[in-house]
């Protein structure tokens, strides 16, 4: 009779109380320092409790009833939970800022909370000259994006155009130096309309202002043909608008319809949402 019992626990993983506690101990002693088991079986908490965030590298055992609460509070994900106690000043704007995140991916954040260094140029820059595109010609000024924002821009380029539709880029990439003289001599410093220097997304050379010859960077854009394809196309080539109206608290900038930023491939669920970078990186990636 024993030996029948102890085989239903083996093929049906059904065991004693004691030794579904040990089991789960050694589950546990697999992520977890002595000291972090320490605090783990002082406080009674779970296995169960804690595998759905054993996945996630910055998850901080010392924490966990922070993100409980944040969970019952807010309803986030076990993933937002996290991000939200790990990352206190991620909407508080120039608030201890932090090096920008994923460096170096077409979903670089760089905003108000997130920077690039004096000296940060992107990999991949080329000459908009080098595109059967419409860009605007300014005396001793050329326009860069990197390579495969052209790329994509082109190919949205045609479609438009295709479509009767007329597009012109304003500005690409921005170095450092030029976003410090219009943040301090054109712009007086106004956070809501100008980045400072470092906390521009232009300097990622991802982020370009596109409009018509006649509109320019103003919100008569927002009326135009031009505008309302790219908010139904712009999603297929990989750009999303970075500015959009009352997303003022997240963004921390006024609606801009003529700032666009390429993304890549999850410009769809961000349009299809309605959500920011910002919103999307918060409920989607580890910060």
């Amino acid at each position: 009779m024993t030996v029948i019992i102890l085989l239903i626990f083996v093929l049906f993983g059904v065991y004693p109380a004691g030794r579904k506690a040990d089991r789960e101990t050694l589950n546990l002693e697999e992520y977890f320092s002595s000291e972090e088991m320490d605090f783990i079986k002082a406080n009674g908490i779970k296995f169960r409790d804690l595998e759905p965030y054993l996945k996630y590298q910055k998850f901080n055992v010392f924490k966990y009833y922070q993100y409980r609460e944040a969970r019952e509070k807010y309803n986030f994900s076990y993933l937002e939970s996290l991000n939200y106690v790990n990352n206190p000043n991620y909407y508080r704007f120039y608030h201890k800022p932090q090096k920008a995140l994923f460096a170096g991916a077409p979903h670089i954040l760089v905003n108000k909370c997130y920077f690039l260094s004096e000296d940060y140029e992107p990999e991949g820059l080329v000459n908009a000259r080098e595109y059967e595109i419409d860009y605007i010609v300014r005396e001793g000024e050329e326009i860069y994006l990197k390579k495969e924002v052209l790329d994509s821009y082109q190919k949205m380029y045609d479609a438009a155009k295709a479509a009767g539709i007329e597009l012109m880029i304003f500005s690409g990439y921005r170095d450092y130096e030029k976003q410090s003289v219009l943040y301090y001599q054109v712009y007086n410093q106004d956070d809501s309309i100008s980045a400072r220097p470092g906390f521009s997304e232009h300097q990622t050379g991802l982020a370009l202002d596109i409009s018509r010859p006649g509109d320019g960077l103003t919100l008569l854009f927002e009326q135009s043909p031009s505008f309302a394809w790219l908010m139904a196309n712009g999603h297929k080539y990989g750009f999303i608008l970075r500015f959009p109206p009352g997303k003022e608290s997240i963004t921390g900038y006024s609606y801009e319809p003529w700032h666009f930023r390429y993304v890549g491939a999850i410009a769809a669920e961000i349009r299809e949402k309605n959500l920011t970078l910002e919103e999307y990186i918060f409920s989607n990636m580890e910060i």
